[in-house]
Parts: C-alpha cells; structure tokens; sequence
C-alpha cells in the first residue's frame, strides 16, 4: 500500500518491515553501489565551472562532469584506484579546469602539465597571468604555459595555494603560512602562533581577508594587506563548540561560509551562528571530503558517495512538532529519568522539583521526517510567581519587572548545571531545521525549582525583623542610658550650683563690712543695691545652663562696678572684643564669675595697683575669652596661704567651676576648655595669672535658655 500524504511524501507498507517514507525533496546519493556510476563509492573533491556545471573527482583517478540533468561525461585522469585522489578541482575560463591528484596535474585546456613530474605529489595549484602555481609533497613551484618552463621557489611540503585580491600568492605547509610578498624565501616575522602550525586549507573572502583551516586551532580569519598578515582571529574562540577537523573550506556567493569535515558539514553565517547537517538531515555518511552550495542547494563529496541536498524547500512551511522527548535529574545518589516520547501516557506540562534536585536536563525533539537532527531550538524563557510558601525576593522582583530570556541553543540537550537555580520558569521551545525553518507548533513546560527554606522570603524577613528588634532595644537602651546619664550629670550639676552660690554670696557680704570702719554710706548704698541686683541674677541664672551674651555681659560689667566700689583707685579692669560677639549666643551661665572672684580678691597686684583685662575672640568655631591679672601668681599665692595659718582654707571656686564645665560637656556638644597659666613662668620678671576659656558656640541653645 502507498500513500501520498498533504506534504507530498510518499508512506509504503509492507510485510514483516513496518512502514518506510520517502519525503518528497528527499537527499538524493550518486554512489558506485547505487548505479555504478562512479568508479569509487570515495568522492574527493567537487567544483562548479564557468558554464554552470558541475565536476566531482574520486580516489580513482576519475573526473565526472554533470549538467544538472545527468551525468555525461567521466574523464580518467589517473589510475591505481584508492592512491591516486582527485585532491582539487580549479575551475578555469571557458568551461576549463585543472585536476589536482596524487601523482600529476591534469588540465583540459592545457593537457597534462607533465613538468611538474618527479617532484613530489602534488597537492594544489593558482593560475595567475599564464602560469600555474603548483604545492607538492617536496617544493613549491610554477609553470609558465608560454615557455614551458619551470621553476622551483622553495623546498618544502606545500598543502595548499590561493591567490589574493591584490595579485599576492599565499601557500600553506606543514610549517605555517607563506606569501609572495618575501618571495616564499622565509615567513612573516612576528607570525602570530596560530599561523606556525599546518596549514589544510585557504580560501579567499568576499572582504579581502583570507580563511585558513589548521588542525590545532581550527578556522582562522587573516587580515591581509600588501602580503602580510595584520591580523588573526580564531573562530573557534566565537562558538559555542568547537568546529574541528576541518578537510575544506567553501564560501558561497552570499558569504556564508561552509566546512566539510568528518563530522558532516557545517556553515556559518557572518555573525558566526552555526548549522550543521549531517546523516540525520540526509547525507550518506559524516566524513565529508569537500562541499559546495547552489543556492538552497548542497553538494557534498563523502568517502561514501555524492549526496545532493535540498536545504530548504520551496514552500517548505513548519507543520510539525517541538516536544519535550525527555528529563532527567538526580536527588542525590538517586537518578530520575522520563523518556516522554516513547511513553505517551505521561503529560509532563508542569515539572515541580525538590530543592536537593541537581543536574537537570531537558532533552527535545523536532518531528521532521527529513530531518531529524541536528536542530538549533529556540528557548523563551519567562519566570512565575513560586508557590506561596516558596516565595522569594528574586523570584518576587523578576515576575514584577519582567524577566524574559531568549536563547539559541545548538542541540537537543538543554543543560541546567549542577545546581540548579531556584524558581518558577514557563518555558516555550521551539525547533529551527538546519535551512531556517521554524515549527509553528512549540512546546511548552513549567520547571519549577522549590527554594530551601532559609532561601524564601519569610526567612529574609524574619531574619530582618529579629535584627531590627535586637537595634530598637540596642538603641533604645542606649537611650535610656543616656537619660540617666543626663539626670545624673543635672544633678551634679544642681550640686554644683548649690556651693557656686553660697561662696559668691559670702564674699560679697564680708566686702560690705570695710563700708562701715570708717562708715562711708553712700559707697555703702550703692554696693548693696549692686549686689542685690547680682544676687537676683544669680539666683535666676543659677536655674540654667545657658544664657546669653548680652547677659553675662551685663552681670559681668555690674560685678567687676561692684569690686571697684570695694577697691576704688587700687582696682581698675578693661573689656575687649564684647562688640564682635552676638548678644544672642549662647554662653555658660556663671561661668565667667568664679574667675573674676578669684582674680580680684585673691589674685591683687603686690604693687597695691590691680588691673584685669578680659578680651573677647568670636571665629568660625570657637568662641574665646581671655581673663589676665596682674597679680602675684598661681604659685606665689599659693605659697603665701602656707606662710599664713589663717589662710589654709582651700579655695573651692575654680575646683567647683572645672566640675561645671566638665558636667556641661556631657550634657551638651559645646567642648568648654579651661586653661590657667601662671605669667611668671611664661615671661620672667613679669607676674599674674592668665585664664583661657573656649568653647563651641551654641546658638539655638541661646534661643532655648535665653529668658
């Protein structure tokens, strides 16, 4: 029974055989063993003359000439079938050619080149300007046609010649790449290490670079100018796998670049994108020796026959199926494998894993009748939410920003890695045929990939929340630290205030009484209203840290009125610098009061005449103010109140006013800074006492503690 089928394909079935098909642009084979046609089954080269037809050579010495409708002509150009190859083929004008075999060159416009007998096999020839260029197994060598002389160039194994666009000869051996250029005398110096190996082939670009096949490093791209190489480019370092063993090189018109090697044919396009056919789309066997393309049309000479093949059908559309053929994995040491096309039963739209699954693979399958290898597959790749209980941040922010990816992937095996990577992905495969034809039936499935437990997004954010409870508490017992911290140093300082009060407060009352021995009541009358008016603003200060300028101006200014009512002509003092300094900033209260008490009363000139100069200095960071008196001196006093038993008592002013600057600098960012110098010790024959006091201004603090 036959049947003709929608695509035209014919179906036989017979007895006890199954079911055979025959597609209708099905690879067609010209082989000894089909019709005797050839004399070997061992084609070798092929190439296409000036007149369209086309001319195949065997290992038998013969040569075959086909006009696209038979074969009709078998030219014998050697004997001793299997040792005497048609290597190449060089197309001349005129529908002329030149036969490369084993042990002679041929030509059927000049007959047999015999000149070139008895120096080696040859291996490849260039005609250029009348002469032909010939490599053999022991020297490079021409012929010029008109003479017919000939001349050896250099001695050595020569595999293949090609003539570029500016005239040069290039020759490859088994010792790298030769030009013209150095009259073959030595090579390029500096020659790049790929170009130092073997050379199998050459062939000339449509861009005037030259191609070269090695079997070391595979295909090369030379630029080339004036003979010299100016650049290397290995291919195979652009390519997904490797093209190796290459026999020969073809370019087509179109410049897509065609390989015949022992694992079939490849091709690549100029962006290096990759086809490869080979007994899965139709050719008789891998090994092929040489191939040349027609249009949609290949050519390919193997050591098994001649197979012509259609590379994309007219009209050819893709009605036929992706599927999914197959997945396998391990969990663990355990192997897990599902052969879906022979088992049919099995829908596997949705593949859910463990999160110890590792070594995920996918296999696929195009169901062409024609071709049923060697297919690129297409892989669209869209991830989706993971089951609740499974979510991850990564999975969340791909699905919400969208994260598609499309890939190429030359084989039917689609490799996950080792480990796998977690999530949820929807995945649509569909086959590309060798020719470019896409199926318009993909397959899709849902891989998805569980996460380990600490891998989701409740574990991230549990992690999150201990951590931000352990920073509250963190922060918040700090805290609560600091205010005790600032309650304990209020306190202290209300202490501190508590004694500054009391001291200031006892030696004004004991200046009162020189007013009455002798009795002088004005002087009196005005001491006391001075002092009742400090001793209000002390009380009122006393209740803040800070007050302004202006105000401890003023009750600086009435103090040092007040001791001059004391001392009259003996006491007199000078304040610098206050009109630079804004009335608004913030200044320590009562800090400058303790200084002067001390500078006044114990720190008098021996002279009888005290003088107190205080300066005031406001810049960018500091505010400073400088309190020097003329009297005997840090040491000097102290030493007297030794000499005086009366005078032991241990003064507490400047002692309690170092407690209140350093309570003040934990309470607030103002770095108050005391320094005391005794003058006699910086200037000898000079004494007194210089008081230092800086400190940060602060002005929002003025605003604050300013009443």
């Amino acid at each position: 029974c036959v049947f003709e089928d929608k695509d035209g394909n014919f179906w036989f079935s017979t007895f006890n055989s199954g079911v055979f098909m025959l597609p209708k642009n099905a690879s067609i084979t010209y082989a000894h063993a089909n019709d005797r046609l050839f004399e070997s089954n061992n084609i070798t080269s092929i190439a296409k003359l000036s007149n369209a037809e086309l001319v195949v050579g065997d290992d038998a010495g013969r040569l075959y000439q086909f006009d696209r409708k038979k074969w009709y002509k078998k030219i014998k150009v050697g004997d001793s079938k299997g040792v005497n190859r048609v290597l190449r083929i060089l197309p001349l004008p005129n529908d002329n050619w030149i036969a490369v075999t084993d042990r002679r060159v041929h030509s059927s416009q000049f007959g047999k080149l015999l000149c070139f007998n008895n120096h080696g096999a040859p291996k490849s020839v260039v005609y250029k300007d009348g002469k032909i260029w010939m490599g053999s197994s022991h020297a490079l060598m021409y012929s010029d046609l008109a003479t017919g002389d000939c001349q050896m160039l250099k001695e050595q194994r020569f595999t293949s010649l090609c003539l570029d666009h500016e005239g040069n000869i290039w020759a490859g051996g088994l010792k790298g790449l030769y030009s013209q250029r150095f009259d073959f005398e030595k090579g390029q110096d500096n020659v790049p290490k790929p170009l130092e190996s073997r050379i199998l082939d050459i062939k000339l670009g449509t861009d005037s670079s030259l191609w070269v096949a090695t079997p070391n490093y595979g295909l090369l791209k030379l630029g080339i100018r004036n003979g010299l190489v100016e650049r290397v480019e290995v291919i195979n370092d652009s390519l997904g796998a490797p093209i190796e063993n290459i026999q020969s090189i073809f370019l087509s018109p179109s410049g897509e670049l065609w390989l015949a090697t022992n694992t079939g044919v490849y091709a690549l396009d100029k962006g290096y994108n990759v086809k490869h056919f080979d007994a899965k789309n139709g050719l008789i066997e891998n090994n092929v020796n040489a191939v040349l393309v027609e249009g949609d049309t290949l050519w390919a000479a193997t050591a098994s026959g001649l197979t012509k093949m259609q590379l994309k059908e007219q009209g050819e559309s893709g009605d036929f199926q992706t599927r999914f053929s197959a997945v396998r994995y391990n969990i663990g040491s355990v192997k897990h494998y599902f052969d879906l096309l022979s088992r049919p039963h099995i829908q596997l739209d949705e593949l859910q894993l463990p999160s110890s699954a590792t070594q995920l693979e996918v296999e696929l399958a195009g169901l062409h009748y024609r071709n049923w290898g060697n297919m690129r597959f297409e892989y669209k790749t869209t991830e989706k939410l993971l089951p609740l209980p499974y979510l991850t941040f990564r999975n969340l922010l791909n699905c919400l920003f969208g994260n598609t990816d499309v890939s190429l992937v030359e084989g039917a095996v689609r490799n996950f890695g080792v480990n796998v990577s977690k999530g949820s992905y929807l995945t649509t495969v569909t086959a590309i045929l060798p020719g470019g034809t896409r199926s318009s039936m993909p397959d899709q499935m849902t891989i998805t990939v569980l996460p380990h437990w600490w891998q989701t997004i409740w574990f991230a954010l549990a992690v999150v929340a201990i951590l931000g409870y352990g920073l509250w508490r963190m922060l918040k017992a700090r805290e609560d630290f600091l205010k005790i911290q600032n309650t304990n140093s209020e306190l202290q300082l209300q202490a501190i205030r508590a004694q500054m009060n009391p001291h200031f407060v006892g030696n004004s009352i004991n200046a009162i009484q020189q007013f009455f021995y002798p009795p002088d009541p004005v002087k009196a009358s005005e001491y006391i209203s001075i002092f009742s008016d400090l001793l209000r603003r002390t009380m009122y200060f006393s209740e803040t840290d800070f007050i302004t300028f202006g105000e401890e101006l003023a009750y600086v200014e009435d103090y040092l009125k007040m001791i001059k009512l004391r001392f009259g002509d003996r006491f007199s003092y000078q304040i610098v610098g206050a009109d630079n300094v804004p009335e608004n900033t913030a200044f320590p209260s009562m800090l400058l009061q303790p200084i002067l008490e001390n500078a006044t009363i114990h720190g008098l000139s021996p002279s009888g005449d005290s003088h107190v100069n205080i300066e005031f200095s406001l810049t960018a960071k500091r505010l400073a103010c400088s309190i020097t008196d003329n009297g005997v001196g840090i040491e000097a006093s102290k030493a007297r109140k030794l000499l005086r038993p009366g005078s032991r008592r241990i003064s507490k002013g400047i002692l309690l006013l170092e407690k209140k600057a350093l309570t003040l600098n934990e309470l607030y960012p103002a770095d108050i800074k005391l320094e005391f110098l005794d003058l006699s010790h910086a200037q000898p024959g000079h004494h007194g006492t210089q008081v230092l006091i800086s400190f940060l201004p602060q002005q929002k603090l003025a605003n604050k503690y300013s009443g």
